[in-house]
C-alpha cells in the first residue's frame, strides 16, 4: 500500500479543514516568548515524564489489561531481537534476494518530513542502492517478501486480535536524519527498530487534546516547525508536558491510540510498525491469547485489514470529530474538507469531477446539519457532547457512502453515483 494512500485513508475524517478561531477564549493574550522551550525543538523546555520498559515483550494478557486498554505507551527493550530480521537485514541480504519485477516501495524525498513534499516510487533494490547517498526514505508497507523475517509482536499475540483488528505493517528505512512532523495515529501502534536509533517525544492526548494544535487535521498532524516550536502561533504547547523515548536498536514501542508524537532517527534507520484497530482489539477475549511467545508466528501469516476497517464504528468517528474541534469549531466548508474534498481535485474528467462534487456536497451538508445540534453553522465541542446517540450511528453510513463514493475508479461516468439516494439503497 502506498503511502499517500495510507495517509488519505487513515484520515478519512479529514481535509484542507478551513478553521475558525480558538473558541471560548483558549487564545492567550500573555506574553510567551521569554518561555522556556519558544523557538526551541519540539519537546524543550517543559516538563519530562518517563514511561514504563520492561525486558522483552510482556505477557499478553497484561499488555493488553494494563497498556492498551489503559492507553499507556511501553518501551520494550531488546523485544525486536526475537525477529530473524534483526539479524538478516543487512544491505547485502536486501540485494540477494531474488525480487520479481514489481517490488517496488513508496519513498519520501526529504528527511524533514512534509506532507507536500514530492515523492517517488522505485525498486526495492534499486532504493537500497541509493538511500545512503540521497534524501530517499522509504515509507510503505512492508514487503510480503519480508514478511517472513518478522515474528508478530508477541505481546499482541491473540488469536483473535491476530485475525480481526490488524490493520497494516509499515516500513521506515533511511539512512537516518529523519524528522517527522508532530501527529497522532488513530491506530494502536508497535515500532520495532532492527537498525539505528529514535527518539519519540510524545504528549498524552486525553490530557492536552487542546494544547497541541494538529492544525492539519486532513493527516492527523501539525504545521508546527518542529525544530522552532513558535509559542506566539501554538500558545497551548507552553502548558504540556512530554515523555521523551530513546530507542537502540532491538527494541520496541507501544504508542497508544491517538497519542501525539514526534519521531527523530539517527544513524542508518529500519524499523517496522505494526497497526491495530483500537476499538476491535477492545473486544478481543482474553482467553484468545498466548501464555507465551510463538516465534514461529510471522508477519507474512497474519491478515492485514487495511485502514477502511478502523473507520467502521462509532467510537473511531467520536474520537476524531472531537479532536478534530477541540481547539476550534468548524464550518460547513471545514467539515466537507474533513472528509476527502481534496481528492474531487483528483478526477481529471471535469464532467465527472461536478457529479462526484455535487453529490459529495450533498452528503457533507446532511451529515453536518446532523451534529451541529444547535443550528449555529458551527460545530464545537459542545455540539458533539450533546449529539443525539443516532447521530453517531448515522455517521457510519455518511462515512461508508464517502469510502464508496471516492471508490468509484477515477469518477468514469458509468460508475459514479450522482443520487444520494442510491446510496443508501446499496448500502
Amino acid at each position: 500500500m502506498k503511502c499517500s494512500h495510507i495517509v488519505t485513508i487513515i484520515s478519512l475524517m479529514l481535509g484542507s479543514v478551513v478553521l475558525e478561531p480558538p473558541q471560548n477564549g483558549k487564545q492567550s493574550a500573555k506574553d510567551l516568548t521569554s518561555q522556556p522551550g519558544h523557538l526551541k525543538p519540539f519537546g524543550s523546555g517543559r516538563p519530562s515524564r518517563q514511561i514504563d520498559s520492561v525486558d522483552g515483550f510482556p505477557d499478553q494478557r497484561a499488555f493488553l489489561t494494563d497498556y492498551v486498554f489503559g492507553s499507556k505507551p511501553l518501551k520494550m527493550t531488546g523485544a525486536a531481537k526475537l525477529s530473524p530480521a534483526f539479524t538478516l537485514w543487512t544491505d547485502d541480504y536486501f540485494l540477494s534476494l531474488d525480487l520479481p519485477e514489481e517490488s517496488i516501495v513508496h519513498l519520501e524525498t526529504i528527511k524533514k518530513e512534509s506532507r507536500d513534499q514530492n515523492t517517488e516510487d522505485m525498486k526495492f533494490q534499486d532504493f537500497v542502492k541509493i538511500y545512503n547517498k540521497t534524501e530517499h526514505y522509504m515509507v510503505d508497507g512492508v514487503p510480503e517478501y519480508l514478511g517472513g523475517d518478522l515474528v508478530f509482536p508477541c505481546a499482541v499475540q491473540c488469536t483473535q486480535l491476530m485475525e480481526e483488528s490488524v490493520v497494516t505493517a509499515m516500513m521506515w528505512f533511511s539512512s537516518g536524519g529523519t524528522k517527522s512532523v508532530v501527529h497522532a495515529d488513530a491506530v494502536d501502534n508497535i515500532n520495532c527498530l532492527y537498525r539505528g536509533n529514535k527518539t519519540f517525544i510524545m504528549v498524552d492526548t486525553s490530557k492536552y487534546r487542546d494544547k497541541v494544535d494538529l492544525d492539519r487535521p486532513e493527516g492527523l498532524y501539525s504545521s508546527m516547525d518542529v525544530d522552532r516550536v513558535d509559542y506566539t502561533k501554538y500558545p497551548g504547547m507552553a502548558e504540556v508536558e512530554f515523555f521523551h523515548v530513546n530507542m537502540v536498536a532491538g527494541d520496541c514501542l507501544f504508542i497508544p491510540y491517538r497519542w501525539i508524537h514526534q519521531v527523530r532517527s539517527f544513524g542508518s534507520n529500519l524499523a517496522v510498525n505494526i497497526w491495530w484497530d483500537h476499538y476491535s482489539a477492545r473486544d478481543t477475549d482474553l482467553d484468545t491469547c498466548g501464555t507465551s511467545c510463538d516465534l514461529s508466528i510471522k508477519l507474512n501469516s497474519i491478515k492485514q485489514q487495511g485502514m477502511d476497517s478502523t473507520m467502521s464504528n462509532i467510537g473511531s468517528i467520536k474520537d476524531h470529530l472531537i479532536n478534530t474541534v477541540a481547539i476550534r469549531s468548524i464550518d460547513l466548508d471545514g467539515f466537507k474538507n474533513v472528509f476527502a474534498a481534496e481528492m474531487i481535485d483528483t478526477i481529471p474528467n471535469e464532467e465527472s469531477k461536478a457529479k462526484l462534487e455535487s453529490v459529495y456536497n450533498e452528503l457533507m451538508d446532511e451529515f453536518f446539519r446532523s451534529l451541529d445540534v444547535d443550528s449555529d453553522g458551527l460545530i464545537n465541542t459542545q455540539d458533539l457532547m450533546t449529539v443525539p446517540e443516532q447521530a453517531w450511528w448515522d455517521a457510519q453510513t455518511y462515512i461508508a457512502e464517502v469510502q464508496q463514493l471516492f471508490g468509484r475508479e477515477d469518477g468514469e461516468d458509468e460508475d459514479l453515483v450522482t443520487d444520494p439516494e442510491d446510496f443508501h439503497d446499496e448500502l
